[in-house]
């Protein structure tokens, strides 16, 4: 599995469980599908930075960074 599938992939859990969770009339998507057309009460998360660190060393650190951005009216 390649690292951005498998970014994808956390994403997809993480606005299932957002859906799954929300009782309120809201629109939960990932950032990829994000279109510019802003909804009313909408939750769109995604990856704000990945970062690699010493990738080929015993201290490899791989980081990443999860947006989670909210538009209510």
């Amino acid at each position: 599995m390649s690292t951005l599938t498998a970014e994808q992939d956390l994403i997809d859990i993480i606005v299932q469980k957002l859906k799954d969770n929300t009782t309120q009339d809201v629109t939960v998507i990932p950032m990829r599908d994000y279109t510019e057309e802003r909804k009313d009460n909408m939750i769109i998360v995604g990856i704000s930075n990945v970062s690699n660190v010493n990738p080929t060393l015993p201290d490899y650190d791989y980081t990443v960074d999860i947006l989670v951005d909210c538009f209510y009216d």
